[in-house]
Protein backbone atom coordinates (compact mmCIF):
# COMPACT_ATOMS: atom_id res chain seq x y z
CA UNK A 1 0.00 0.00 0.00
CA UNK A 2 2.89 2.34 0.84
CA UNK A 3 4.45 1.72 -2.56
CA UNK A 4 1.18 2.47 -4.35
CA UNK A 5 0.70 5.69 -2.37
CA UNK A 6 4.19 6.91 -3.31
CA UNK A 7 3.65 5.88 -6.94
CA UNK A 8 0.35 7.75 -7.15
CA UNK A 9 1.91 10.83 -5.55
CA UNK A 10 4.87 10.92 -7.93
CA UNK A 11 2.65 10.42 -10.99
CA UNK A 12 0.40 13.28 -9.92
CA UNK A 13 3.42 15.56 -9.52
CA UNK A 14 4.78 14.80 -12.98
CA UNK A 15 1.32 14.98 -14.56
CA UNK A 16 0.93 18.70 -13.82
CA UNK A 17 4.43 20.12 -14.31
CA UNK A 18 3.34 23.78 -14.49
CA UNK A 19 1.56 23.60 -11.14
CA UNK A 20 4.57 21.81 -9.64
CA UNK A 21 7.00 24.49 -10.86
CA UNK A 22 4.85 27.37 -9.53
CA UNK A 23 4.45 25.74 -6.12
CA UNK A 24 8.18 25.02 -5.94
CA UNK A 25 9.10 28.62 -6.83
CA UNK A 26 6.65 30.01 -4.27
CA UNK A 27 7.98 27.69 -1.59
CA UNK A 28 11.57 28.62 -2.47
CA UNK A 29 10.80 32.31 -1.98
CA UNK A 30 9.05 31.79 1.36
CA UNK A 31 11.90 29.60 2.62
CA UNK A 32 14.46 32.13 1.41
CA UNK A 33 12.84 35.09 3.21
CA UNK A 34 12.51 33.22 6.51
CA UNK A 35 16.03 31.74 6.34
CA UNK A 36 17.72 34.95 5.24
CA UNK A 37 16.16 36.94 8.09
CA UNK A 38 17.25 34.40 10.71
CA UNK A 39 20.74 33.78 9.32
CA UNK A 40 21.69 37.43 8.68
CA UNK A 41 20.46 38.40 12.14
CA UNK A 42 22.61 35.67 13.70
CA UNK A 43 25.67 36.79 11.73
CA UNK A 44 25.32 40.40 12.85
CA UNK A 45 24.93 39.43 16.49
CA UNK A 46 27.92 37.12 16.14
CA UNK A 47 30.06 39.90 14.67
CA UNK A 48 29.23 42.30 17.48
CA UNK A 49 29.76 39.64 20.15
CA UNK A 50 33.07 38.71 18.57
CA UNK A 51 34.24 42.31 18.62
CA UNK A 52 33.22 42.80 22.24
CA UNK A 53 35.11 39.70 23.33
CA UNK A 54 38.24 40.46 21.33
CA UNK A 55 38.83 44.07 22.39
CA UNK A 56 39.12 43.32 26.09
CA UNK A 57 38.09 46.87 27.06
CA UNK A 58 34.98 47.93 28.94
CA UNK A 59 34.96 51.52 27.68
CA UNK A 60 36.31 53.28 24.60
CA UNK A 61 36.91 57.03 24.68
CA UNK A 62 36.98 58.81 21.31
CA UNK A 63 36.62 62.40 20.05
CA UNK A 64 33.06 63.69 19.85
CA UNK A 65 31.38 62.69 16.59
CA UNK A 66 33.76 59.78 15.86
CA UNK A 67 31.49 56.86 16.74
CA UNK A 68 30.69 56.08 13.11
CA UNK A 69 34.37 56.14 12.08
CA UNK A 70 35.29 53.87 15.00
CA UNK A 71 32.71 51.29 13.99
CA UNK A 72 33.72 51.55 10.34
CA UNK A 73 37.31 50.68 11.15
CA UNK A 74 36.68 47.99 13.74
CA UNK A 75 33.90 46.27 11.79
CA UNK A 76 34.22 47.32 8.15
CA UNK A 77 37.99 47.78 7.82
CA UNK A 78 37.56 51.33 6.50
CA UNK A 79 40.63 53.54 6.95
CA UNK A 80 39.74 56.23 9.47
CA UNK A 81 41.65 58.92 11.37
CA UNK A 82 40.55 61.32 14.12
CA UNK A 83 42.40 62.89 17.00
CA UNK A 84 42.09 64.43 20.44
CA UNK A 85 44.52 65.78 23.02
CA UNK A 86 46.68 63.26 24.88
CA UNK A 87 46.02 65.29 28.06
CA UNK A 88 42.69 63.47 28.28
CA UNK A 89 44.54 60.17 28.62
CA UNK A 90 46.96 61.61 31.17
CA UNK A 91 44.06 62.68 33.39
CA UNK A 92 42.01 59.54 32.91
CA UNK A 93 44.82 57.21 33.96
CA UNK A 94 44.59 58.69 37.45
CA UNK A 95 40.97 57.55 37.91
CA UNK A 96 40.88 55.08 40.77
CA UNK A 97 38.05 53.12 39.08
CA UNK A 98 40.32 52.13 36.20
CA UNK A 99 42.25 48.85 36.23
CA UNK A 100 43.99 49.18 32.86
CA UNK A 101 44.18 52.03 30.36
CA UNK A 102 45.99 52.47 27.06
CA UNK A 103 45.70 54.53 23.91
CA UNK A 104 46.21 54.21 20.18
CA UNK A 105 46.92 56.67 17.36
CA UNK A 106 45.30 55.79 14.03
CA UNK A 107 47.24 56.82 10.93
CA UNK A 108 46.84 56.16 7.21
CA UNK A 109 49.62 55.50 4.71
CA UNK A 110 49.55 57.22 1.34
CA UNK A 111 51.23 55.94 -1.88
CA UNK A 112 52.73 59.33 -2.70
CA UNK A 113 54.16 59.83 0.78
CA UNK A 114 55.17 56.35 1.92
CA UNK A 115 57.65 54.42 -0.16
CA UNK A 116 56.37 50.98 0.64
CA UNK A 117 53.04 50.12 2.13
CA UNK A 118 49.99 51.97 0.80
CA UNK A 119 46.33 52.12 1.73
CA UNK A 120 46.61 50.53 5.14
CA UNK A 121 45.90 51.63 8.70
CA UNK A 122 49.01 52.24 10.77
CA UNK A 123 48.36 52.23 14.50
CA UNK A 124 50.80 53.62 17.03
CA UNK A 125 50.57 51.88 20.41
CA UNK A 126 52.22 52.33 23.77
CA UNK A 127 54.07 49.03 24.41
CA UNK A 128 54.21 49.68 28.16
CA UNK A 129 50.45 50.06 28.71
CA UNK A 130 48.94 48.13 25.78
CA UNK A 131 46.52 45.34 26.66
CA UNK A 132 44.60 45.32 23.38
CA UNK A 133 47.26 44.04 20.94
CA UNK A 134 49.64 42.04 23.14
CA UNK A 135 47.22 39.17 23.88
CA UNK A 136 47.12 38.33 20.15
CA UNK A 137 50.87 38.38 19.43
CA UNK A 138 52.22 35.01 18.33
CA UNK A 139 55.79 35.39 19.61
CA UNK A 140 55.16 38.00 22.36
CA UNK A 141 58.21 40.00 21.22
CA UNK A 142 58.82 43.47 22.60
CA UNK A 143 58.09 46.41 20.28
CA UNK A 144 61.33 48.40 20.04
CA UNK A 145 62.30 51.42 17.98
CA UNK A 146 62.27 50.68 14.25
CA UNK A 147 60.18 47.52 14.66
CA UNK A 148 56.53 46.82 13.98
CA UNK A 149 53.80 44.24 14.42
CA UNK A 150 51.56 43.14 11.57
CA UNK A 151 47.88 42.27 11.83
CA UNK A 152 46.96 38.84 10.48
CA UNK A 153 45.38 40.08 7.25
CA UNK A 154 47.95 42.86 6.76
CA UNK A 155 50.68 40.24 6.95
CA UNK A 156 49.01 38.11 4.29
CA UNK A 157 47.53 40.66 1.88
CA UNK A 158 50.01 43.55 2.11
CA UNK A 159 53.25 41.82 3.02
CA UNK A 160 52.49 38.59 1.21
CA UNK A 161 53.20 36.48 4.27
CA UNK A 162 56.95 36.56 3.62
CA UNK A 163 58.17 40.19 3.68
CA UNK A 164 59.69 41.08 7.04
CA UNK A 165 60.14 44.81 6.47
CA UNK A 166 57.81 47.68 5.60
CA UNK A 167 58.60 51.27 4.64
CA UNK A 168 56.25 53.59 6.49
CA UNK A 169 56.50 57.35 6.08
CA UNK A 170 59.93 57.00 4.44
CA UNK A 171 61.23 54.95 7.36
CA UNK A 172 61.97 51.24 7.30
CA UNK A 173 60.40 49.06 9.99
CA UNK A 174 61.28 45.45 10.70
CA UNK A 175 58.23 43.23 11.20
CA UNK A 176 59.13 41.23 14.31
CA UNK A 177 55.76 39.69 15.20
CA UNK A 178 52.28 39.26 13.83
CA UNK A 179 48.85 39.01 15.44
CA UNK A 180 46.73 35.93 15.57
CA UNK A 181 43.48 36.30 13.67
CA UNK A 182 41.09 38.45 15.72
CA UNK A 183 38.23 38.73 13.23
CA UNK A 184 38.23 42.53 13.67
CA UNK A 185 39.66 45.57 11.91
CA UNK A 186 42.80 45.07 14.01
CA UNK A 187 43.77 42.30 11.57
CA UNK A 188 44.26 44.85 8.78
CA UNK A 189 46.73 47.21 10.47
CA UNK A 190 50.44 47.59 11.07
CA UNK A 191 51.55 48.58 14.58
CA UNK A 192 54.45 50.83 15.54
CA UNK A 193 55.53 52.28 18.86
CA UNK A 194 54.48 55.75 20.00
CA UNK A 195 58.11 56.89 20.12
CA UNK A 196 58.48 56.12 16.42
CA UNK A 197 55.22 57.93 15.77
CA UNK A 198 56.41 61.09 17.52
CA UNK A 199 59.59 61.18 15.44
CA UNK A 200 57.62 60.62 12.23
CA UNK A 201 55.10 63.32 13.16
CA UNK A 202 57.87 65.82 13.92
CA UNK A 203 59.75 65.10 10.68
CA UNK A 204 56.74 64.89 8.33
CA UNK A 205 54.47 67.97 8.29
CA UNK A 206 52.00 66.24 5.95
CA UNK A 207 50.90 63.85 8.71
CA UNK A 208 47.65 65.09 10.19
CA UNK A 209 48.28 63.81 13.72
CA UNK A 210 50.44 65.93 16.01
CA UNK A 211 52.92 64.44 18.51
CA UNK A 212 50.64 65.38 21.41
CA UNK A 213 47.49 63.86 19.91
CA UNK A 214 45.91 60.40 20.18
CA UNK A 215 42.88 58.72 18.59
CA UNK A 216 41.36 56.18 20.96
CA UNK A 217 41.57 55.38 24.66
CA UNK A 218 40.75 51.85 25.84
CA UNK A 219 39.71 51.37 29.46
CA UNK A 220 39.38 48.22 31.55
CA UNK A 221 37.48 48.93 34.77
CA UNK A 222 38.07 47.33 38.13
CA UNK A 223 35.59 44.72 39.30
CA UNK A 224 32.34 45.91 40.84
CA UNK A 225 32.79 49.43 39.45
CA UNK A 226 29.60 51.11 38.24
CA UNK A 227 30.17 51.61 34.52
CA UNK A 228 27.49 54.28 34.22
CA UNK A 229 29.02 56.41 36.97
CA UNK A 230 32.44 56.28 35.32
CA UNK A 231 30.94 57.30 31.96
CA UNK A 232 29.12 60.20 33.60
CA UNK A 233 32.30 61.26 35.37
CA UNK A 234 34.32 61.23 32.14
CA UNK A 235 31.68 63.18 30.21
CA UNK A 236 31.42 65.81 32.93
CA UNK A 237 35.18 66.37 32.90
CA UNK A 238 35.61 66.06 29.12
CA UNK A 239 32.47 67.28 27.33
CA UNK A 240 34.09 66.99 23.88
CA UNK A 241 34.55 63.23 23.93
CA UNK A 242 32.27 60.24 23.47
CA UNK A 243 32.41 57.18 25.70
CA UNK A 244 31.35 53.89 24.14
CA UNK A 245 30.47 50.77 26.07
CA UNK A 246 31.30 47.41 24.54
CA UNK A 247 27.60 46.98 23.91
CA UNK A 248 27.54 50.26 21.96
CA UNK A 249 29.86 48.89 19.31
CA UNK A 250 28.08 47.78 16.20
CA UNK A 251 25.12 50.15 16.43
CA UNK A 252 26.06 51.76 13.13
CA UNK A 253 26.57 48.32 11.67
CA UNK A 254 23.08 47.34 12.75
CA UNK A 255 21.73 50.40 10.94
CA UNK A 256 23.53 49.45 7.72
CA UNK A 257 22.25 45.90 7.79
CA UNK A 258 18.81 47.11 8.86
CA UNK A 259 18.62 49.24 5.73
CA UNK A 260 19.35 46.15 3.63
CA UNK A 261 16.82 44.13 5.58
CA UNK A 262 14.24 46.90 5.20
CA UNK A 263 14.63 46.82 1.43
CA UNK A 264 14.19 43.07 1.42
CA UNK A 265 11.27 43.40 3.80
CA UNK A 266 9.44 45.72 1.41
CA UNK A 267 9.88 43.17 -1.36
CA UNK A 268 8.85 40.39 1.00
CA UNK A 269 5.70 42.23 2.11
CA UNK A 270 4.65 42.45 -1.52
CA UNK A 271 5.64 38.99 -2.74
CA UNK A 272 5.32 36.90 0.44
CA UNK A 273 1.50 37.18 0.68
CA UNK A 274 1.25 36.53 -3.05
CA UNK A 275 3.33 33.38 -2.66
CA UNK A 276 1.04 32.20 0.13
CA UNK A 277 -2.04 32.88 -1.99
CA UNK A 278 -0.49 31.07 -4.94
CA UNK A 279 0.16 27.96 -2.86
CA UNK A 280 -3.30 28.07 -1.26
CA UNK A 281 -5.10 28.64 -4.57
CA UNK A 282 -3.10 26.06 -6.50
CA UNK A 283 -3.71 23.48 -3.78
CA UNK A 284 -7.44 24.27 -3.75
CA UNK A 285 -7.75 24.23 -7.56
CA UNK A 286 -5.71 21.04 -7.91
CA UNK A 287 -7.75 19.12 -5.35
CA UNK A 288 -11.03 20.32 -6.83
CA UNK A 289 -9.89 19.21 -10.28
CA UNK A 290 -9.23 15.75 -8.89
CA UNK A 291 -12.66 15.10 -7.40
CA UNK A 292 -13.28 12.16 -9.71
CA UNK A 293 -9.84 10.69 -8.93
CA UNK A 294 -10.58 10.98 -5.21
CA UNK A 295 -13.98 9.37 -5.78
CA UNK A 296 -12.32 6.41 -7.56
CA UNK A 297 -9.86 5.97 -4.69
CA UNK A 298 -12.73 6.00 -2.21
CA UNK A 299 -14.67 3.50 -4.32
CA UNK A 300 -11.63 1.20 -4.30
CA UNK A 301 -11.63 1.26 -0.53
CA UNK A 302 -9.23 4.10 0.29
CA UNK A 303 -10.24 5.91 3.44
CA UNK A 304 -9.91 9.63 4.06
CA UNK A 305 -6.60 9.31 5.91
CA UNK A 306 -5.02 7.44 2.97
CA UNK A 307 -6.18 10.12 0.52
CA UNK A 308 -4.81 12.88 2.77
CA UNK A 309 -1.58 10.93 3.02
CA UNK A 310 -1.29 10.83 -0.78
CA UNK A 311 -1.82 14.59 -1.01
CA UNK A 312 0.68 15.27 1.78
CA UNK A 313 3.31 13.06 0.16
CA UNK A 314 2.82 14.88 -3.14
CA UNK A 315 3.33 18.24 -1.46
CA UNK A 316 6.29 16.92 0.53
CA UNK A 317 8.08 15.81 -2.63
CA UNK A 318 7.43 19.24 -4.16
CA UNK A 319 8.45 21.41 -1.19
CA UNK A 320 11.47 19.38 -0.05
CA UNK A 321 13.72 20.58 -2.90
CA UNK A 322 12.17 24.05 -2.49
CA UNK A 323 13.19 24.18 1.16
CA UNK A 324 16.74 23.05 0.42
CA UNK A 325 17.15 25.48 -2.49
CA UNK A 326 15.62 28.43 -0.61
CA UNK A 327 17.71 27.72 2.49
CA UNK A 328 20.92 27.38 0.45
CA UNK A 329 20.28 30.64 -1.41
CA UNK A 330 19.58 32.45 1.88
CA UNK A 331 22.78 31.09 3.43
CA UNK A 332 24.94 32.05 0.44
CA UNK A 333 23.44 35.55 0.12
CA UNK A 334 23.69 36.19 3.88
CA UNK A 335 27.34 35.21 3.96
CA UNK A 336 28.09 37.25 0.84
CA UNK A 337 26.32 40.42 2.00
CA UNK A 338 27.53 40.29 5.60
CA UNK A 339 31.09 39.51 4.57
CA UNK A 340 30.98 42.31 1.98
CA UNK A 341 30.12 44.78 4.73
CA UNK A 342 32.04 43.10 7.52
CA UNK A 343 35.35 42.83 5.67
CA UNK A 344 37.14 42.37 8.97
CA UNK A 345 34.87 39.63 10.19
CA UNK A 346 34.63 36.06 8.97
CA UNK A 347 31.03 35.06 9.58
CA UNK A 348 30.70 31.90 11.61
CA UNK A 349 27.43 30.07 12.13
CA UNK A 350 26.91 27.16 14.45
CA UNK A 351 25.51 23.95 13.04
CA UNK A 352 22.82 24.13 15.72
CA UNK A 353 21.60 27.54 14.52
CA UNK A 354 21.61 26.41 10.89
CA UNK A 355 19.55 23.34 11.80
CA UNK A 356 17.13 25.50 13.81
CA UNK A 357 16.73 27.85 10.84
CA UNK A 358 16.17 24.93 8.48
CA UNK A 359 13.58 23.40 10.82
CA UNK A 360 11.71 26.71 11.25
CA UNK A 361 11.66 27.28 7.47
CA UNK A 362 10.54 23.70 6.81
CA UNK A 363 7.79 23.82 9.42
CA UNK A 364 6.53 27.15 8.06
CA UNK A 365 6.19 25.74 4.55
CA UNK A 366 4.68 22.46 5.72
CA UNK A 367 2.11 24.24 7.90
CA UNK A 368 1.07 26.34 4.89
CA UNK A 369 0.72 23.21 2.77
CA UNK A 370 -1.15 21.28 5.46
CA UNK A 371 -3.61 24.12 6.10
CA UNK A 372 -4.19 24.56 2.35
CA UNK A 373 -4.78 20.84 1.88
CA UNK A 374 -7.15 20.49 4.84
CA UNK A 375 -9.19 23.54 3.81
CA UNK A 376 -9.46 22.25 0.25
CA UNK A 377 -10.27 18.62 1.05
CA UNK A 378 -12.89 19.16 3.77
CA UNK A 379 -15.74 19.92 1.36
CA UNK A 380 -14.83 17.00 -0.91
CA UNK A 381 -14.88 14.52 1.97
CA UNK A 382 -18.43 15.60 2.77
CA UNK A 383 -19.50 14.78 -0.80
CA UNK A 384 -20.93 11.33 -1.60
CA UNK A 385 -18.59 8.99 -3.47
CA UNK A 386 -21.14 8.52 -6.29
CA UNK A 387 -21.32 12.30 -6.79
CA UNK A 388 -17.56 12.49 -7.00
CA UNK A 389 -17.45 9.72 -9.62
CA UNK A 390 -19.83 11.72 -11.81
CA UNK A 391 -17.43 14.68 -11.88
CA UNK A 392 -16.02 15.44 -15.32
CA UNK A 393 -12.29 15.16 -15.93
Amino acid sequence: MKLSIYSISLKNISRNSLRTVIVILSAIFITFIISFTLISSSLIQGAIKNMNEKLGADLIVIPEGSETETNEFLFLNELRTFYMSKNIYEKLKNYEEIDKITYQIWLVTLPSLCCGVADIEVIAIDPETDFIIKPFLEKKLELLEGTAYAGYEAWLSVLGGVIDTAVLYQKEFKIIDKLEKTGTGLDYALYIGVDDFRKIAEENPYIEAKPDQISVIFIKLKEDVDENKVIEKIKNEFPNVEVLRKSDLGENLKKIISSISSSLLIVALIIFPLSLLVILNLTFITINERKKEIGILKALGANNSSIIKILFIENFFMVLPSILIGFSLALILSLFLIHSYLKAYLPILSITHLLETLIISSLSIMIIIIVATIISIRKIFKTETLTLLKEKE
